[in-house]
C-alpha cells in the first residue's frame, strides 16, 4: 500500500479593524496511521461545516503583543492519497484552528465592523473549502490513478494548493479586505454559488 498525507497551512488570514488580509503559509506532515487523515488533523481543529459557521469565541489565542491587526485567521487544507493494488482512496478536509486564530477584544463586541470582519474571515474559509471540492472532483476522476507516481500524484494536489492560494490573495484584493462591502457581498455570493455546484463533493 502507497500512502501519502500532507497537511498544508494555506492561509493565515490578517483582520484590520473591518478588513481582512491573507498570508499564505505551507507546512507538510506525512503520517502513514490506519486512518492517516484523521491522524494528522491537529487537535482541537473545526473541520469546515455548512451549519456550524465561525464565531468570535472560535479564536482562542492570545493577541501578540505589538500587533496592530484586529484578528488573525489560521486554515489547513490537509488532504492525501493511498493506493492498495489499483484501488485508489483520496481524501481532504479544510479545518479552521482555533489555538492559532485570534481577534482583538475591541474588535469581536463590536456589531458593525467587527461582524463585517468576521463574514470576510468566513468566506476566506468558506473559500478554501472551494477548493477541497474541486480536488475531490477531480482525484475522483483520474483514470487508473495508482500507475501514477506518488510525485506526480503530489504535483496534481499541489497545483490546487497555488490556485487556492491565488484566490484567496485575489478575494483580498477585490474587497479591499473586507472593506469594500458590495464587493465583499459579490464575493460571498459567488463563493456560496460555487459549494452549492460542488455539493456532490462535500464531505459524506
Amino acid at each position: 500500500m502507497r500512502t501519502f498525507f500532507c497537511a498544508l497551512l494555506t492561509g493565515v488570514a490578517l483582520a484590520v479593524a473591518s478588513c481582512g488580509a491573507r498570508v499564505p503559509r505551507q507546512s507538510p506532515v506525512a503520517a502513514t496511521a490506519e486512518d492517516p487523515l484523521t491522524a494528522i488533523v491537529p487537535g482541537g481543529a473545526l473541520p469546515w461545516s455548512a451549519t456550524r459557521r465561525l464565531t468570535w469565541s472560535d479564536f482562542r489565542a492570545r493577541p501578540p503583543a505589538g500587533r496592530t491587526e484586529a484578528a488573525v485567521t489560521a486554515t489547513s487544507l490537509i488532504w492525501g492519497f493511498h493506493c492498495t493494488g489499483q484501488t485508489f482512496t483520496f481524501q481532504t478536509v479544510a479545518v479552521f484552528l482555533p489555538d492559532q486564530s485570534w481577534v482583538d477584544p475591541t474588535v469581536s463586541i463590536q456589531l458593525g465592523s467587527g461582524m463585517g470582519t468576521l463574514r470576510h474571515e468566513q468566506t476566506h474559509f468558506d473559500l478554501t473549502e472551494v477548493f477541497v471540492r474541486q480536488m475531490r472532483q477531480f482525484f475522483a476522476a483520474l483514470a487508473r490513478p495508482c500507475d501514477s507516481t506518488v510525485q506526480q500524484l503530489t504535483d496534481l494536489g499541489d497545483r490546487f494548493v497555488r490556485e487556492e492560494s491565488d484566490a484567496q490573495r485575489q478575494y483580498d484584493k477585490a474587497t479591499a479586505n473586507g472593506r469594500a462591502a458590495s464587493a465583499q457581498s459579490r464575493w460571498d455570493a459567488d463563493v456560496n454559488r460555487r459549494l452549492d455546484t460542488l455539493a456532490p463533493y462535500a464531505a459524506r
